[in-house]
């Protein structure tokens, strides 16, 4: 869609990351230029432990498939981090250890945990 010029229409605006749920940050005006987001969306958080891609059927979605993606890798205290694991560095400290698995285990809270 193009944007209004006037500022008359609001848009929905999500946020993705690799190894996030999709959040819903909520509606904004997008007008052509620099736009700037409301500081309430400062405190969203997004729930880390999709690893799925955007071509899986599991995408925007934690699930035991992605519990098992990362204990796949788990297979030292700690893992250094490289290329194809980097999407499991959850804390983002360059090592895959048990505080990872925690923070992903954390948003585990059902069978399906879906995205926005």
């Amino acid at each position: 869609l193009p944007l209004a010029t006037d500022g008359t229409t609001s848009y929905e605006i999500f946020v993705k990351a690799s190894g996030h749920l999709r959040k819903k940050l909520g509606q904004m005006a997008l007008r052509p230029g620099e736009n700037i987001a409301p500081a309430s969306w400062d405190n969203e958080v997004m729930k880390v432990g999709d690893f799925d891609d955007l071509t899986s059927s599991g995408y925007n979605i934690l699930d035991i498939l992605d519990i098992g993606k990362i204990l796949s890798i788990y297979t030292a205290l700690e893992i250094p981090v490289n290329a194809s694991n980097r999407n499991f560095d959850v804390d983002c400290n360059n090592i895959i250890n048990i505080f990872d698995i925690a923070l992903v285990l954390t948003n585990y809270t059902q069978l399906q945990v879906l995205g926005d």
